[in-house]
């Protein structure tokens, strides 16, 4: 990143490349969709080259990039939420998908399930979201989340408890505690 910041064009790729893969994958989780995913981390990719000459050379270039990465998702939740808000039709009154594959019942299951652990995942807090998603989805260290998150560990421990504590309640499941 250093010499990108410098104006190196070529150290571009390899930054893309080892960065690219982390960053799609810590965003997919948050958003829950591959193909969402892959626009959000073209757009990371945009703002960190927008803002290569801020890059501070000490300075860690993973959490700089999940900092951004964090920031294009939240852009992209706010977006969006105002665009559902100027839906005319009520929701209920949208097309359902007609077309199951495989069991009916599993899919059906299956589909209920992603639906509860979206929401449960909406609606905890964005600090809380990331934690768990970097550590519970991804198997992020401690510590690594720490680093990306620029939080201590205990924090993340702390964080990343209470959005398992709301996703147990989610599929009504009793704390453990």
């Amino acid at each position: 990143m250093v010499r990108y910041a410098r104006g190196e064009d070529a150290a571009f790729a390899e930054l893309f490349r080892q960065l690219s893969p982390l960053l799609a994958g810590y965003l997919k989780r948050l958003c829950g969709s591959r193909e969402l995913a892959r626009d959000l981390v073209q757009e990371t990719f945009l703002c960190i080259h927008r803002g290569r000459a801020q890059f501070e050379s000490g300075r860690g270039v993973e959490r700089w990039a999940y900092a951004i990465a964090r920031n294009c998702f939240v852009s992209h939740l706010r977006l969006s939420r105002s665009r559902l808000a100027s839906v005319s039709h009520p929701i209920d009154e949208l097309p359902l998908t007609s077309s199951l594959d495989g069991d009916g019942e599993a899919v059906l299951a299956a589909r209920e399930a992603e639906e509860r652990a979206v929401v449960a995942l909406q609606g905890m807090p964005r600090s809380q979201r990331e934690a768990f998603v970097l550590l519970r989805l991804q198997g992020a260290s401690v510590h690594d989340a720490a680093e990306r998150l620029g939080i201590s560990q205990s924090a993340v421990k702390l964080r990343a408890f209470r959005a398992g504590e709301s996703m147990r309640e989610a599929f009504g499941q009793q704390s453990a505690a």
